[in-house]
């Protein structure tokens, strides 16, 4: 049971909960009993006081346990009941740089988050590789403060969740987990081969995958284009579009095309300067072969769709929304980083198939919820995720594919472009959201009062 609450010091008693009688009530705690209260991983004993102060939203908390627990002053909490413990919170991390230099001049970008700090109350604390002390399990960071709208430094305990935006070592994964828990959005980065090996094993999704296999040698390019006219070849762990190239053969010719420096590049083989030339640039198990797909194409620029798919408050994958990427005229890809351009998704599906309204809710109902069960059939007990950025596309049958799955920090500002405030907002909260869950304070556990 959730129950919103200030949090005021008290510096007469030590030790001490003092609350209001009806909190009390509501929270089935008694005058003189002594219990945990718990913040982010730190527990702290202390005894139960009541007292008729004027709010009763108003919770009195003795300094030195205050201290103890590193407990903020300006925030706005929830207490719950968790067995015999009492908790507050929510307390969120975002791990979002590895030094504190490149934290502080990231603070600003993550004020957004900040900024929809009523949907989900609590400590929010931005930290950096660097300001994690393993030894005493503690943070230096940045600690949002929401009557200010600042990001407050200080030192604190380790938080209850944590949103990852950066790579972690095996060791400094396996300390936070042996003290926070399973609680790490994010907890695993995966490659394009790692996504395509997971779903191909998910009878729901299967089949909306174009046929991959690993490279190995530059044996698996000439047989894959043997049978197919072109195939795309993209790095396991690209991002941006950056490293793909579509091979295609006309007769003995071979044709390489790509893009870079926002250009269209077109390099002429034929079979023996291929193979030489697939010795010099691609490397063993670090590419996938995709076979290339029929796409849907407007003025020669290649389109498919983003999907954002989130996990809510009580831990489901819904779809927030979606736009359209029509790539540069002639290009490989569609990002926008590399010259394309983002349109509506609803405008552009309607128009390139015709679709009247009814037909229209009818395929983007489809795709998204196709996007949802790629996005539960990526994690097990092993691997938490909270939110991807899905590209799929359309081919000119009318057929969809799951194209990619991007999960390290995937540019959700795209709704932006289209002045789309309300998606791009509902990203941000529905990340903030997950971690309450995580943390344990769950909305549905009863509403909040």
């Amino acid at each position: 049971m959730l129950k919103k609450v200030t949090v005021v010091r008290n510096e007469n008693n030590r030790n001490t909960l003092t609350i209001h009688p009806a909190k009390a009530k509501e929270l089935n705690v008694k005058q003189g009993q002594r219990t945990n209260i718990c913040f982010g991983i730190k527990k702290v004993e202390v005894t139960i006081e009541l007292a008729d102060q004027k709010d009763s939203q108003t919770v009195l908390l003795s300094s030195d346990t205050m201290t103890k627990i590193h407990l903020p002053i300006n925030s706005l909490f929830d207490l719950k009941v968790s067995g015999t413990d009492l908790l507050i919170g929510p307390f969120l991390g975002i791990l979002a740089t590895n030094t504190d230099e490149q934290l502080e001049k990231k603070l600003q970008k993550l004020s957004v988050y900040g900024q929809q700090y009523n949907s989900f109350r609590g400590a929010l604390i931005a930290f950096s590789l660097e300001g994690i002390q393993m030894k005493n399990q503690t943070i230096s960071g940045f600690i949002y403060n929401p009557k200010s709208g600042m990001w407050v430094k200080g030192i604190y305990s380790y938080p209850a969740a944590i949103y990852r935006k950066i790579p972690l070592t095996d060791a400094l994964k396996k300390h936070l987990m042996q003290h926070i828990g399973p609680t790490i959005f994010n907890s695993v980065y995966f490659t394009k081969w790692d996504m395509y090996q997971w779903l191909q094993n998910n009878k729901q999704v299967k089949d909306y995958l174009p046929k991959t296999i690993l490279y190995k040698e530059p044996k698996d390019v000439m047989t894959e284009l043997k049978s197919q006219s072109s195939i795309i070849v993209k790095p396991l762990n690209g991002l941006k579009g950056r490293g793909i190239k579509e091979f295609s053969k006309k007769g003995d010719t071979y044709f390489v095309r790509f893009r870079e420096k926002e250009q269209n590049n077109v390099l002429t083989f034929n079979e023996t300067s291929l193979i030489r030339y697939l010795f010099e640039t691609l490397v063993e198990n670090e590419y996938i072969l995709q076979q290339r797909l029929n796409l849907v194409f407007e003025k020669e620029r290649v389109i498919d769709f983003r999907l954002f798919v989130s996990k809510n408050e009580q831990g489901e994958w819904v779809c927030l929304g979606w736009v359209a990427r029509h790539g540069a005229p002639k290009s490989v890809v569609s990002n926008r980083s590399s010259g394309g351009k983002i349109r509506p998704g609803n405008e552009t599906l309607q128009k390139l198939f015709q679709l009247d309204k009814k037909s229209l809710m009818y395929w983007r109902k489809d795709l998204f919820k196709i996007a949802c069960e790629a996005s539960k059939a990526i994690e097990n007990e092993d691997r938490n995720f909270g939110f991807f950025a899905i590209d799929m596309a359309i081919d000119s049958n009318g057929d969809f594919w799951i194209m990619e799955m991007n999960h390290r920090s995937p540019n959700d500002n795209l709704p932006l472009y289209l002045k789309d405030l309300k998606t791009y907002t509902n990203i941000k909260v529905n990340k903030m959201l997950y971690l309450r869950y995580l943390a344990g304070f769950n909305e549905d556990d009863s509403r909040t009062t």
